[in-house]
This record gives C-alpha cells, sequence and structure tokens, in this order.
C-alpha cells in the first residue's frame, strides 16, 4: 500500500469523524451542550479474517481498520475533553452490515453470518436503537462509550 492510499483510507475513517467534531462543537457550546454519536467498526477492534474473504473482492485493508481503531480512541479524548462543556461523546461499533451489492454474493454472505453468534448480518434497523440511546436524554450519564453491535462477532 502506497503511503498516499494509507493515508486516504485513515482520513476518511478518521479525518471525517475529527473534522465533523471540530466543526458541531461551536454550535453545542453555544446550545450548552449536546451528543456526538461516532461511528467506528468492528475492524477497529479485531482483525478481519483474511478465511472469510476468499476470492469475494470485499477484503478489508489495514488502513480501514487504523482508521476506526483511532475513532475509537478520539472517542474517548473528546468525551474528556468536552465533558465539562455538557457535550457527551460516545460512539458505536457495527459488525457486519454489508451492503446490498455485497450480500448477493451468496457464499462470502453465508460466512459473513457463520462469523456471528447471531447467524445473521447487521440490518439498518439493528442499529437505530443504539444510536437513539446514545442521542437522548436515556443515555445522559453516558460518555466516552462504545457501544458494540455486532452480533456477537468480537465477543468469541
Amino acid at each position: 500500500m502506497s503511503d498516499e492510499d494509507w493515508f486516504k483510507g485513515v482520513d476518511g475513517a478518521l479525518g471525517t469523524t475529527f473534522r465533523c467534531t471540530r466543526e458541531v462543537i461551536p454550535y453545542m457550546e453555544a446550545a450548552g451542550g449536546g451528543s456526538i454519536v461516532n461511528f467506528a467498526s468492528m475492524y477497529g477492534i479485531v482483525s478481519p479474517d483474511p478465511a472469510i474473504y476468499g476470492d469475494s473482492g470485499a477484503n478489508n485493508p489495514a488502513n480501514y481498520g487504523a482508521g476506526k481503531a483511532g475513532v475509537l480512541q478520539f472517542t474517548r479524548y473528546c468525551a474528556a475533553h468536552l465533558a465539562s462543556k455538557r457535550i457527551r461523546v460516545n460512539s458505536i461499533t457495527p459488525g457486519p452490515f454489508p451492503n446490498p451489492a455485497v450480500q448477493q454474493n451468496e457464499p462470502f454472505l453465508r460466512e459473513l453470518c457463520r462469523k456471528t453468534m447471531a447467524g445473521r448480518v447487521g440490518r439498518a434497523e439493528d442499529i437505530v436503537g443504539p444510536v437513539l440511546l446514545l442521542a437522548s436524554d436515556a443515555s445522559a450519564y453516558m460518555t466516552g462509550s462504545n457501544i458494540v453491535v455486532d452480533g456477537g462477532w468480537t465477543a468469541w
């Protein structure tokens, strides 16, 4: 991987999170607080298992995982530094939520399902509850936390 590709991938995962956070802070300060919900990835916690990817073309590069691991640390850092401004910062770590094109590759989809305790991949509605929790006052005493929504993948 070239340096350019490395930095592009890390920036896509971590840099965009940084820039969005930087831009929203003044609005949240003016409002007297708020809640930031960042999105990481299971590949910021565990490495991809190369055996499941085979010739699927869905291989996951190192720069993606490194960037998503950075999102988790950036979330904790921001939580510590923004708490005095009444801004809570948490993250959600999705597991396998393949896009529709990837779901057409049935052998690969079976491998993804096999890797989760739930025996299936994630659906959009599986993320809604955790987002609502972290964005609402129901999580008023949560900051610097990460909710993993991965069907049990990272708990093996």
